[in-house]
């Protein structure tokens, strides 16, 4: 995987309102073109969905409904 996508992933896992403003912001992001794209400039929609998937596999199903689009 992308070293950015790691570093990101071990930011956001540190705590549960993290993992669930980040999943969240991210199908924003990618369907609506949000202002939050900000924070991940450089960033594509296939990194966003890899950092969904790896946020909610990881605990993010304990707390978040899954968006289907980014599974």
């Amino acid at each position: 995987m992308k070293k950015k996508i790691m570093e990101r992933y071990k930011e956001r896992i540190k705590n549960r309102e993290s993992v669930c403003i980040t999943l969240s912001m991210i199908p924003k992001i990618i369907k609506h073109n949000d202002n939050w794209r900000v924070f991940y400039s450089g960033w594509s929609d296939k990194d966003l969905k890899r950092l969904y998937k790896l946020l909610y596999m990881t605990g993010g199903h304990r707390w978040v409904k899954p968006d289907k689009d980014l599974l």
